[in-house]
């Protein structure tokens, strides 16, 4: 076998044939070597073999403890206890708060994983406590003297956390009570920390050959660097180099190493998708050409997020985001034969004001909407909740799996292997919560889920996955492999080598004496050299590339790779080398034709059209928001908010105001009021309405906030009765009243706000308005607030005028246009108006413009135009179909074209 996978393959191989144990620093390396191993057997021609002894350095703590205890009950002696992470955790926190410094804490749950990495430091690099005591230093001092708390309480339980573990299991071996391999070989260590060196030194002490294989150097290797444009182009340049290098040979071995792989994990995806599984765009299942090594927070798996969704329902109040979760996922039971019902649901639960609900009103809810599947488990999840005591974290973790079961997760259709595997995880997660009744004691449900949620946010969830020949890697990932081509990218002056990080609770002299990681510049000036050094051997073939600019920061390489030769991209990858889209239509021009279809069904005689004036609103900004929103239905999801919305409240004034003038009817009636009677007028209609509000309503319209509403609403409304007091004579004549309009081949349902009639028998339409208004829009083809305009178009021979009535707090008046002055101060006379449509040059001629111009929006919605042409920009940025309409490939679209005309 020709091609190696690991470092000192041949060494490695030896041993594993002579029955030794090999040790890598992670698990990526140990399944490198179990690979290695496996084809070798095969080449040997061999059928079947024992699996080799490999194992990460974690497993191999694992062996040597349940080969201890073994040991120590053999021997009738008791061994310490294994403090899980999530204990040692629980316990350094414990210790924390018991102290006086952490009583001030804001935040004693982070400064724990902090102070348990600072103690795993220590321990690595064997600091003693007694230099960090004596330090003068008041952080190192706190931390000294939590460290004693924390061995104290650890002591008490006879347990032991990994760090000091490793230190017994040293003395076993030493002692000869623990059996060691005959030989074992630690292969992939850039650098032994003092502790990990010791353990060595004990091995050989129990009887082992020890070997510790010092990096490979590749003789023949040979390096480049290249400069992209910018990170996205730098990203696109290694995928399609993978891509261009298994089409020559694909049995190569391709590796690309990113620093900061968590912040590019999703453009790298895409980018190798586009280049290596460009049929995963049409949605087939493929097997993927490479494998990224970074997973996913376990609580980021969709599975795993629906069931932590089950457990926060235990709470009793959850908010609409999580309810929505749950009437969505398919990870629960019944989600395939309630899904109809369960999204009709979720959609009446956006109609909401509230964003929050309580665990009943969600159970109810999902009863009233026949659901009886869902119901029932909601049921079950209430009973269990009612049942809320403190109790031990092992006894909250059989509570949790009762109601994940009560609820069917993790559903019923066939689960995929990544989720089964994530499921795995989780249930074992939920196990690990036992190990914490020696630590916590009795606790409540919220610490208890909180504590498991932040497991699962901390566990990184990688699932096992077919070996392919692009492995995108992180840079320490890489240790003890070898590859064919090697591709590493973002190594700039500013990331590499990193600037220090310190720990916070270790005395600098001390982490700078002890050489500890990030502890100074130094520090990390000599790791980034051994990396770099081992990087550029670990394949025949490397690149090295950095943007040029990113934002607007330039960026330059870094001072490890300036020694390298430049290469430019394209001599890396061949210029035919272009995104399979296009390169299948150049291929296929003769084959392909485009065609362009803006018009959907037309309306059939008779049909209703729906939507009232907003139709025509949308009709003018853009056809096909229109068609979409109003034939397609494709209407946005609502959101519902905390407590009444801008909506809300304006149908408040609106209801306010129709009881208010109902009351009074005209001009007359309103300034025989003094200011006493309009205040108390408006508070008593006022205090109606919120009153029906408060029986819809009662969990939004408490009586705090009916409070404040009373007094919102009253003071606006008195306000703007001091406006309408001060027109001239007119009386109300409809209220909220519901005309239909015929506008061209459409019959719209329409609802004016009021109609006042003036001394003369002539009339002003007015429509109440909380927001911002303009009058510009009126005097256009296609005008952004069609309402007033579309009513005028109706309306007979005695119109005087159209005027929005603003309530708008610091902004009350009118704004409109009218035959004449003096019907209000803001309505103008349209002949004095600047902004006229050409031509257009008195009331009666905008009457005609607008039933022409309107009418010409209804004939095209009836004829199903649909064009995608946005009025201006800002109507994208307001609509919800950007998906369905994909305006933003027709301005790339439209942008290649203008190129190629320069051209």
């Amino acid at each position: 076998m020709s091609f190696k996978r690991i470092a000192n393959q041949d060494e490695v191989l030896a041993a594993l044939d002579a029955s030794a144990w090999v040790v890598t620093p992670g698990e990526r390396l140990a399944r490198a070597v179990r690979l290695a191993h496996g084809e070798a057997r095969q080449a040997a021609g061999a059928g079947v073999w024992e699996r080799p002894e490999v194992m990460s350095y974690h497993a191999c703590l694992d062996r040597l403890y349940d080969g201890a205890v073994a040991a120590a009950l053999a021997g009738g002696e008791a061994p310490p206890k294994r403090l899980a992470r999530a204990a040692t955790e629980a316990m350094w926190e414990q210790a924390i708060r018991s102290s006086v410094v952490g009583e001030a804490l804001l935040q004693p749950a982070a400064t724990a994983r902090e102070a348990l990495r600072a103690w795993d430091l220590c321990s690595a690099y064997r600091i003693d406590q007694e230099q960090i005591s004596a330090s003068g230093e008041q952080d190192a001092e706190a931390f000294a003297a939590w460290a004693t708390e924390f061995r104290s309480r650890s002591r008490a339980q006879g347990a032991l956390e990994d760090a000091r573990l490793t230190d017994w299991l040293a003395t076993q071996l030493r002692e000869r009570r623990l059996a060691a391999p005959k030989q074992a070989v630690f292969a992939g260590f850039d650098e032994l920390t003092p502790q990990q060196r010791e353990l060595t030194e004990s091995f050989k002490a129990a009887g082992s050959r020890v070997q510790v294989l010092a990096p490979e150097e590749s003789r023949d290797a040979k390096a480049v660097r290249v400069l992209c444009a910018d990170p996205e182009t730098e990203i696109r340049a290694a995928a399609s180099w993978a891509r261009a290098l298994l089409d020559a040979d694909p049995s190569a071995r391709i590796g690309i190493v990113v620093r900061e792989l968590r912040e590019c994990r999703g453009p790298l995806s895409r980018a190798l998708d586009d280049a290596l599984c460009p049929v995963r765009a049409l949605g087939a299942t493929v097997a993927p050409a490479y494998d990224l090594s970074l997973g996913v927070a376990l609580a980021d798996t969709p599975v795993v997020h629906a069931g932590l969704g089950v457990l926060e329902l235990l709470r009793r109040r959850l908010p609409f985001e999580l309810a929505s979760l749950l009437l969505r996922t398919p990870f629960l039971g019944a989600a395939e034969s309630e899904r109809s019902g369960r999204a009709s649901l979720e959609l009446k639960l956006r109609e909401r004001m509230s964003e929050t609900l309580s665990l009943q009103n969600f159970t109810d809810f999902a009863g009233s909407a026949h659901l009886p599947r869902l119901t029932a488990m909601l049921q079950g999840v209430v009973r269990i909740a009612a049942e809320q005591r403190r109790q031990l974290p092992s006894a909250w973790a059989e509570v949790f799996r009762r109601s994940l079961a009560d609820c069917g997760w993790p559903g019923e259709r066939p689960l995929g292997s990544d989720e089964y595997q994530a499921v795995t995880r989780f249930r074992d997660l939920l196990g690990s919560l036992t190990p914490l009744d020696a630590v916590l004691g009795p606790v409540s449900l919220g610490a208890t889920l909180t504590q498991l949620r932040r497991q699962a946010e901390e566990s990184i969830f990688q699932p096992a996955a077919a070996d392919a020949p692009v492995q995108v890697l992180g840079l320490l990932e890489t240790a003890g492999l070898r590859f064919d081509h090697l591709w590493v990218l973002g190594l700039t002056d500013t990331v590499w080598p990193e600037s220090p990080r310190p720990s916070a609770f270790l005395p600098l002299h001390l982490q700078r004496e002890h050489g500890l990681p990030h502890g100074s510049a130094a520090a990390e000036l000599a790791f980034a050299q051994r990396v770099t050094e081992r990087l550029l051997q670990s394949a025949d073939h490397i690149v090295a590339s950095t943007a040029r600019q990113q934002g607007d920061e330039a960026l330059r390489p870094s001072p490890l790779l300036i020694h390298l030769p430049e290469a430019a991209p394209a001599d890396l990858v061949s210029a035919d080398m272009q995104a399979y889209g296009r390169q299948l239509q150049q291929q296929s021009a003769h084959a392909t034709e485009r065609y362009t279809d803006m018009r959907g069904p037309a309306l059939h005689p008779g049909e209703r059209a729906e939507g009232g004036t907003g139709l025509i609103r949308s009709q003018a900004a853009c056809a096909f928001q229109a068609f979409g929103w109003y034939r397609l239905a494709a209407a946005p999801l609502g959101e519902p908010s905390l407590g009444p919305d801008a909506k809300e409240r304006g149908k408040l004034v609106h209801e306010v105001l129709q009881t208010l003038w109902g009351e009074l009817k005209d001009h007359a009636a309103l300034t025989a009021l003094d200011v006493a009677g309009r205040d108390a007028s408006v508070q008593r209609h006022v205090a109606r309405a919120l009153e029906q509000r408060r029986k819809e309503f009662p969990d939004i319209y408490t009586r705090q906030l009916s409070e404040l509403e009373q007094a919102r609403l009253s003071a606006a409304l008195s306000a703007w009765l001091q406006e309408d007091a001060a027109r001239p004579p007119f009386k109300v004549v409809e209220r909220e009243a519901w005309h239909n309009v015929k506008l061209g081949p459409l019959s719209l349902e329409t609802r004016v706000d009021r109609t006042d009639e003036l001394p003369d028998g002539s009339r002003v339409i007015f429509d109440y308005k909380t927001g911002e208004v303009k009058l510009k829009s009126w005097l256009e083809v296609r005008p952004d607030e069609p309402q007033l305009p579309v009513y005028a178009t109706a309306a007979d021979g005695n119109l005087a005028g159209l005027a929005f009535a603003t309530l708008k707090p610091g902004k009350l008046g009118y704004l409109g246009l009218a035959d004449r002055d003096g019907i209000a101060e803001g309505v103008t006379a349209y002949g004095s108006y600047r902004q006229q449509p050409p031509g257009v040059t008195d009331w009666p001629g905008l009457l005609q413009f607008w039933r022409r111009s309107l009418a010409a929006l209804a004939e095209a919605y009836a004829r199903g135009e649909a064009q995608v042409a946005p009025k201006t920009r800002q109507t994208c940025e307001r609509c919800h179909l950007a998906m369905l309409c994909r305006v933003h490939e027709l301005d790339a679209d439209l942008a290649d074209e203008e190129t190629d005309d320069d051209a």
